[in-house]
């Protein structure tokens, strides 16, 4: 524990709640039913919404839900 009463432990790298819109690129993957390597591989190309925090992954819930929605029928 921090002097401010802030706890030093860091938040897990993956969302550990079912309702959370943040998913990390594993979670990502499940939800659209492809391997992680092929949101690596056409992220940029099929316009997957996404935001890379170094070398981590995010996803938005909500994002991926209309991206999904604007683009059936073209994917």
């Amino acid at each position: 524990m921090r002097a401010d009463g802030e706890s030093n432990s860091r938040q897990p790298l993956t969302s550990t709640q079912p309702d959370s819109d943040v998913m990390v690129l594993e979670e990502a993957a499940r939800f659209l039913r492809v391997h992680p390597r092929t949101i690596k591989r056409n992220a940029a190309t099929l316009k997957i919404p996404y935001r890379r925090l170094g070398s981590l992954w995010r996803f938005s819930r909500t994002e991926l839900q209309s991206w999904i929605r604007d683009n059936q029928g073209r994917v």
